[in-house]
């Protein structure tokens, strides 16, 4: 089982829909909270908005049974192309 928290406050969610695209973020959404499930490793998702920005993204993937397990992406959202892109 997989535990994904949205760390976004709901004013703060619609201003992120407003200044990005409401249908490449829900994508973004579901590709950051499936990444590597089939690998078993990370249990627990935390996605987060950048404080430095208003339309990016932050996900911190942790392991319940193994502290020492994390990783971190970012989903950056590019305005000229009018989408997300994922870095790690």
């Amino acid at each position: 089982m997989r535990t994904i928290i949205i760390n976004i406050k709901q004013d703060s969610f619609k201003e992120l829909a407003r200044n990005t695209d409401h249908i490449d973020l829900t994508e973004a959404l579901g590709y950051l909270s499936l990444w590597g499930i089939t690998d078993n490793v990370f249990d627990t998702v935390n996605i987060y908005l950048d404080h430095h920005s208003d339309t990016d993204l932050i996900v911190r993937y942790t392991s319940s049974t193994n502290p020492n397990a994390s990783y971190t992406m970012g989903a950056i959202w590019r305005d000229e192309d009018h989408k997300f892109t994922f870095h790690s």
